[in-house]
């Protein structure tokens, strides 16, 4: 008896398996922009490249809410940029940061940068990649072997993801804990199947486009509604000097003006009040290391709903979110330079 049931059991999960395979490859051929070969992805860091996009690839970044569906070509750089980084001269502009400066989301005419060199009427290059502090110090070394001559550099210091003990000194303070964010645990299984699967981007469309199924899935935990998925920290003085002195680090080698892009927690949830401390200590420790700030704290409350210049379902500014910011960005370089 136990040997008829160990077969049917192998019998059915071979089923199981086989019919997965051809549901995975049949979403891939009538549904070519659900194939995770055709989705954004990033060449992993080596000792010679810091992380990249694919040289000379278009490929498609969807939300399986609905939010985006957006082409992203990398150049022959690996950078999400038309222009050339070789040809960036000491007076243009180079930014780098993650994801949010990238412009995850959004038409590359909307980034940030876009927007920005339509206002001052000078060269602003793109160089940033989903990555940190250390991967941006990669990125502009990377733009210099390019043949790039930097001077003018803007760095995105993003308060959701950036801040970390970063020296090796640092994490043996005593008391000196990194800022672990709380988040949902099957995050990196998520990741992975996002990355790997047409039937998990289909089946997923599905329960977020669907009320009843998305509600079921959220009771369950499976899913978390956007702003309850928002990076939450602990306060940690440690870890706000280890960032900053990190950043100055950096931006001693160029001519740097420090982008201080706030977290959402100072305007939803039970960190408010921590994360405007946390904030406020960053700002505090870049502007006592001497350097050059614009915080769009203040600038994207003015907004009334900050919350409202980032996407529905998805951490990242809306096309009127960069624009903001690079109004901000354009009115602070005016008064630091006076050929704009």
């Amino acid at each position: 008896m136990t040997t008829i049931l160990l077969q049917r059991a192998i019998i059915f999960i071979g089923a199981a398996l086989i019919s997965l395979f051809i549901a995975e490859y049949a979403i891939r051929f009538t549904q070519p922009e659900l194939n995770p070969n055709s989705q954004i992805r990033f060449q992993p860091a080596t000792k010679t490249k810091p992380v990249l996009g694919p040289p000379n690839t278009s490929l498609r970044q969807i939300k399986n809410t609905g939010d985006y569906n957006v082409l992203i070509k990398f150049n022959e750089s690996g950078f999400r940029d038309k222009k050339n980084i070789a040809e960036a001269k000491p007076n243009d502009f180079v930014l780098v940061g993650d994801s949010f400066t990238f412009g995850w989301g959004v038409q590359e005419k909307s980034r940030i940068t876009e927007q920005l060199e339509a206002i001052i009427r000078r060269p602003v290059f793109n160089i940033s990649i989903p990555t940190g502090f250390d991967g941006y110090d990669r990125l502009l070394d990377y733009a210099k072997q390019r043949g790039a001559k930097l001077k003018r550099v803007i760095i995105a210091a993003s308060m959701e993801t950036d801040l970390h003990l970063y020296q090796e000194e640092d994490k043996k303070i005593i008391g000196a804990k990194e800022q672990k964010p709380r988040g949902n645990w099957l995050m990196p299984v998520k990741g992975f199947l996002a990355t790997h699967s047409a039937l998990y981007a289909l089946s997923t469309t599905l329960i977020h486009r669907t009320p009843l199924l998305k509600s079921i899935a959220t009771k369950l935990g499976i899913i978390i509604p956007n702003l309850e998925g928002i990076r939450k920290y602990e306060f940690s003085q440690a870890v706000i000097n280890s960032s900053a002195q990190r950043l100055k680090h950096i931006a001693e080698k160029y001519d740097t003006t420090i982008l201080v892009i706030p977290s959402r927690a100072l305007w939803h949830g039970n960190f408010i009040k921590i994360e405007n401390r946390r904030h406020q200590a960053f700002v505090q420790r870049l502007n006592a290391l001497k350097l050059d700030v614009l915080d769009l704290k203040p600038i994207m409350e003015r907004n009334k709903n900050p919350l409202s210049l980032h996407f529905k379902n998805d951490p990242h500014w809306l096309a009127s979110g960069h624009k903001l910011a690079a109004q901000a960005l354009a009115n602070h370089l005016r008064k630091r330079y006076g050929d704009l």
